[in-house]
Parts: C-alpha cells; sequence; structure tokens
C-alpha cells in the first residue's frame, strides 16, 4: 500500500470538515460547529505541511502539532501510522456516537416519570383548590376536634400551588438548559473527557474505549508497527487513562529489561486485552485475538447499556411517578379516612 502523502492527510480534513457540517459525531475534539472546524484544520493543514516540509514524518508532524485539539492528534496519528486512518476515525466516531446515544436514552428514560409526576402534582393541586375548602366545611359542620390532619388540608391550598410552580420551574429551567447546550459551540461528544476510571471500571464507556484501543492495536500491528510503539498509540488514540498508563509502565519496563516489572507492567492491563497481546491459542495470531478482543469488550458494553435501558426506566417510574401518586393518593384519603374515624367515634 502506497504510503500517504500530504495531499491525502488535507483531503481528509476535508472530508471530516463535511462530517461535521452533516453533525455526525466524530469525537476529534473539532466541536459542532463546521465553520470553526474548517478553520482550524486550515492551522492543521499549515502547521502539518510545514513540519513535513522540515523533514518529519505525517504521522509525527500530526501528533506534535500544537494547534490540532488533543484528541484529533491521538486518534489521527495512531491511524496514519498504520495506514488506515478510515477505520481510526470509525472508532471514534463510534465512541462518540455511543456516548451522544447514552444520554439521549438516559434523558428519555424520565420522560414518561417526570410526566406522570407532573399529572400527579397537577392533581394534588386541583384537590387542594376545589376539594379542600369542602371537607374543612365538613370537619366545621361536624365540628371535629383540631387534629394534625385538618392542619395538613388547611395548609394545602396555599403550599400546593407554589410547590407546583417550583417543580414545572425547575423543569422548564432543565430543559433550557439542555436546548442551550445541544446548540452551543462545544465539542462534539467524548472529546476532551479523560474520565477517571477505578470503581466504574466495567461500565460501557470504558468497555468502548477498550474495544477502541484493541481496533487500533489491531490495526497498526498488522502494518509491522512494533509493539512498544503500537501499545502507546492505540492507547493515546481510544483515550482511556488507565490503558495509557498501561502501556508506559509496560514501555519502561521494557526499557529496563527488567522481568519482575515486565511482569507487573503487563497484569496492568484488562485481562482479555492482556491473553490477546501475549497468551494468543496457537491457531489465531495477535492481530485476530486483537479483533476478538475488541468485539467481546464492544458486546459487554451493549449489554451494560440495554440493561440500564430497561432498568432505568422502571427505577424512575418508581421513585418519580410512584412517590408523586402515593402523595396525590394520601393527600386524597387521608383526610376523608379521618373524617370516618372521628364521625364513628361520637
Amino acid at each position: 500500500m502506497p504510503s500517504p502523502s500530504l495531499d491525502d492527510f488535507m483531503a481528509f480534513n476535508d472530508q471530516l470538515t463535511a462530517l461535521v457540517r452533516a453533525d455526525v459525531p466524530l469525537g476529534l475534539g473539532l466541536g459542532t460547529n463546521g465553520d470553526a472546524a474548517a478553520a482550524t484544520l486550515e492551522k492543521v493543514n499549515a502547521g502539518v505541511a510545514r513540519r513535513v516540509s522540515r523533514g518529519e514524518s505525517l504521522a509525527d508532524a500530526i501528533g506534535d502539532e500544537p494547534t490540532a485539539p488533543a484528541p484529533y492528534r491521538r486518534v489521527m496519528q495512531a491511524g496514519w501510522r498504520s495506514g488506515n486512518v478510515q477505520a481510526a476515525l470509525a472508532s471514534s466516531s463510534r465512541l462518540a456516537e455511543a456516548a451522544a446515544d447514552n444520554r439521549y436514552r438516559a434523558r428519555a428514560a424520565f420522560f414518561y416519570p417526570a410526566l406522570v409526576a407532573i399529572l400527579a402534582l397537577l392533581g394534588a393541586t386541583a384537590f387542594a383548590r376545589f376539594v379542600v375548602p369542602t371537607l374543612i366545611g365538613v370537619y366545621q359542620e361536624f365540628r371535629i376536634a383540631d387534629s394534625p390532619t385538618l392542619r395538613l388540608i388547611e395548609s394545602l391550598p396555599t403550599t400546593l400551588p407554589w410547590i407546583a410552580a417550583i417543580v414545572v420551574v425547575a423543569l422548564i429551567a432543565s430543559l433550557l438548559v439542555w436546548l442551550i447546550r445541544r446548540h452551543a459551540p462545544v465539542a462534539d461528544a467524548a472529546d476532551n473527557r479523560q474520565p477517571s476510571r477505578g470503581a466504574n471500571s466495567s461500565g460501557p464507556e470504558f468497555q468502548r474505549r477498550l474495544a477502541n484501543g484493541c481496533e487500533q492495536l489491531a490495526e497498526l500491528v498488522e502494518a509491522q508497527v512494533p509493539l512498544l510503539e503500537s501499545l502507546p498509540l492505540a492507547a493515546e488514540a481510544c483515550g482511556e487513562p488507565s490503558l495509557i498508563a498501561a502501556a508506559g509502565a509496560y514501555a519502561v519496563a521494557s526499557a529496563q529489561q527488567n522481568a519482575a516489572e515486565l511482569q507487573r507492567a503487563m497484569l496492568r492491563f484488562p485481562p482479555f486485552l492482556r491473553w490477546a497481546l501475549w497468551q494468543p491459542d496457537e491457531s489465531i495470531d495477535r492481530v485476530a485475538a486483537l479483533r476478538i478482543a475488541a468485539q467481546v469488550y464492544r458486546d459487554a458494553a451493549d449489554r451494560h447499556v440495554e440493561r440500564t435501558r430497561l432498568a432505568l426506566p422502571m427505577i424512575a417510574c418508581i421513585v418519580l411517578g410512584g412517590g408523586a401518586t402515593l402523595l396525590y393518593g394520601l393527600l386524597l384519603f387521608l383526610p376523608i379516612t379521618n373524617l370516618m374515624q372521628s364521625l364513628a367515634a361520637e
């Protein structure tokens, strides 16, 4: 395969600009505004062209160009080094699209419970406005002694409208904030984020980053890039901090030629990735093992998202909708029950 040229690089940047204008999530730190992305990539083209003219390789020039966003540098350096920049872009775009889809699903999961809660709150407000005065009149007509229930229903006509107004204003404010953030010219999903991983080292975003790292690594290894060089490139391209740290530790231990440190550095990699790198079956090579690992991690992320998609609406409906409905039921039946008990006792 012929080596990519500077003209190929600039033509590819033109394609990236077109994708940004088409609202395709790329995860390259170019933002969501086509004009801003075009201006950024023009500066990148000029900077990389100067570096190449001084004798630097295209991949090194991209990786060291300060005018390029960090996510763009990481992904493009790995892609041009492996000779398959389309695969690198596809992995980054899948991660950005998955992050945007997860946020949409999380917001959608709260729509129905929030609607139930609003309707229940409106019903409680109507109850306080039209039914409570009648109940108070009945209490006074039968000369029922003062009780906590009576004091509660007497306070409803003044407190519930304020509570309803606060809830509605909070929901409208949340909607406005979401609309502003959605249309603001900020970086696209998963661009500059470097989430810390610890207790949540099995989340879907973590799994997808590992899948992207395995895919990038498979491309680099297939292009005959040495493993010591491929590991940090792939780790930087996927943006997973734990993988970046593990690749750095492995490079240091390899340079020191310390077997014990090398073993400890290998143990810092996730188990299935560790198997794909150093313990593949005799019938499968490293590239194929890495692609299998990428599919395993991606399937694990999809399963996690599917479980969350099913569980989150149910939990939200129970907490928000169920709580509001319970409150409405108590407001409706508690005064009537107390009235019946008082009449029966007389």
